[in-house]
């Protein structure tokens, strides 16, 4: 009786262990970033389609039984995005909801009226040109992506002359009388509404251009010098920056990294309330 109970025990313990191994998935294939993956379903069962690579191509198939769940079908493209990629939807076009265009570069008045000389090396740009943003892409090589971002740009003018704020307009003059390390700017900050094609060249190398509009949301002047050994300041918000303006972009990219050249046309301040001037700058930026 003993001796059958012992047998009984190992039997139901090796049933066990051939069970758990049964159960135990496989890893048929494992791959990173495919090309495309279609699933395919019908009443005979469930087809996979896996595109490796323009030549490389991995089918299977599943019969389901009636039991099964249904699966509905997936499709993925990779895209030229070197962003954070949010979202992916199906159909005819896809989609990606994003983030990137992250930018700092230098700063220059274009056409600045003589007497207004600002310092390219200490004025400068910072913008995300997607704070969110949504892509449309029909194949890998293109896409469009329309969304909303942040610009900040200051405009500082050398040792010579300094912004002042007087009689509803923006002027610039000489400093004080004993005057010495003196410091002027202006700043504008603003809401952009970029539109962005985006093209990929190969090679990991990626172009970028579009038109952006800007909301300008607030603006200031401020100017810091000294007297002897007094600190003298003046600070003033509102520079009569015009409201909308509109820019012109490109960049080139590699592995998401890349210069930006940004043009913007219109003056920055209204006519009639300061000295007129276009902006160029460039810079580095990271993930268009």
């Amino acid at each position: 009786m003993k001796k059958m109970f012992v047998t009984t025990v190992l039997t139901a313990v090796a049933m066990s262990a051939a069970a758990v191994s049964v159960n135990k998935p496989d890893t048929i294939i494992s791959v990173d970033n495919p090309e495309k993956i279609v699933f395919t379903e019908s009443s005979d069962g469930i087809s996979l389609r896996m595109k490796l690579a323009s030549d490389s191509v991995v089918e299977y198939e599943y019969v389901r039984d009636d039991s099964d769940v249904s699966i509905s079908a997936v499709r993925r493209k990779r895209t030229g995005s070197n962003g954070l990629s949010l979202l992916y939807k199906t159909g005819p076009v896809d989609w990606d909801l994003i983030f990137g265009g992250v930018s700092a570069g230098l700063v220059h008045a274009a056409g600045a009226p003589s007497g207004m000389h600002v310092e390219a090396a200490k004025s400068y740009e910072i913008s995300a040109i997607f704070i969110l943003g949504l892509r449309a892409y029909w194949n890998r090589h293109n896409w469009l992506t329309i969304g909303m971002g942040y610009n900040l740009r200051d405009y500082e003018l050398n040792s010579t002359g300094r912004f002042v704020k007087a009689d509803g307009a923006i002027s610039v003059e000489p400093y004080p009388e004993g005057a010495h390390a003196g410091r002027s700017r202006l700043r504008a900050e603003a809401i952009s509404m970029p539109l962005i094609y985006g093209h990929d060249l190969g090679r990991y190398f990626c172009l970028h251009a579009g038109p952006i509009l800007n909301v300008t949301t607030g603006s200031s002047l401020k100017t810091t010098y000294e007297v002897g050994r007094n600190e003298e300041g003046y600070r003033a918000g509102g520079i009569y920056a015009r409201k909308i303006t509109a820019d012109l972009y490109g960049a080139v990219t590699y592995r998401g990294w890349g210069l930006y050249v940004r043009y913007s046309p219109m003056k920055l301040i209204k006519s009639g309330c300061g000295p007129q001037f276009s902006t160029v700058s460039t810079g580095i930026v990271w993930a268009m």
